[in-house]
């Protein structure tokens, strides 16, 4: 069963919670954080690091060992005896990851994005005719996230990112991706969840995952008397 968690990484964004976390994680992590310019994108990369590492010990798979690997196209994962495939992805306030025993890719954005250009550039003529079908201005921008994080996902999920060409898989109806490129693939299901302002899709091509996101959240260790484990 696909498992999805989510993480409101605002809390991060006080300097000593920031630097408690900071120093737990694993060095190839923080020297990833460290090179991001944008504060809000460091507290992004962190929370995405403090959910693997959660999940990872849950696991029993602790740092000494296991090590992440990337395929040429950056999707990571984990080389060892047992298989475990994950995706990350952050929006916002908020980091998110999935974990399966199949490929699989994860994907989070806002709702109140419009996305007109995106849409002609990279959506096939019946995902476009889906939106512009959709009156209400609102509604077409949650159409467009949904569409858009089934995209993402998906290309995530077969390992190739935008190298896949985003108009060679059609999201829009049913729960299937309808794949147009040639090639060997397997069946993809998507797994959708609405999250107030944004909507996150997991996309694999296991038949089952879960009903709703495990939330995590990050705590002042100092502040609550506690020993900086998460909530």
């Amino acid at each position: 069963m696909v498992r999805v968690y989510i993480a409101d990484v605002g809390s991060l964004s006080d300097p000593e919670v920031f630097q408690y976390y900071f120093n737990a994680m694993p060095e190839g992590r923080q020297e990833k954080i460290a090179r991001l310019r944008n504060a809000m994108d460091r507290c992004r990369s962190l929370g995405a690091g403090l959910i693997l590492e959660k999940v990872f010990s849950d696991l029993g798979l602790e740092e000494k060992g296991r090590k992440i690997f990337y395929t040429e196209h950056g999707k990571p994962y984990i080389k060892g005896k047992r298989k475990i495939e994950f995706s990350l992805s952050h929006a916002g306030n908020y980091a998110a990851a999935a974990f399966g025993e199949e490929a699989l890719g994860i994907d989070i954005e806002r709702t109140d994005r419009d996305g007109e250009r995106i849409a002609a550039r990279f959506f096939t003529e019946k995902e476009r005719e889906l939106l512009q079908r959709i009156a209400d201005a609102e509604e077409r921008k949650q159409e467009f996230a949904r569409l858009w994080t089934r995209k993402e996902s998906f290309v995530k999920a077969v390992g190739t990112g935008l190298a896949f060409g985003l108009s060679n898989v059609e999201v829009g109806a049913g729960n299937r991706a309808q794949i147009k490129k040639e090639g060997q693939f397997p069946e993809y299901y998507f797994y959708e969840y609405r999250l107030g302002a944004y909507f996150l899709t997991v996309c694999s091509p296991e038949r089952k995952a879960a009903e709703e996101p495990e939330r995590i959240s990050f705590v002042n260790p100092q502040k609550e008397g506690k020993d900086g484990n998460y909530e």
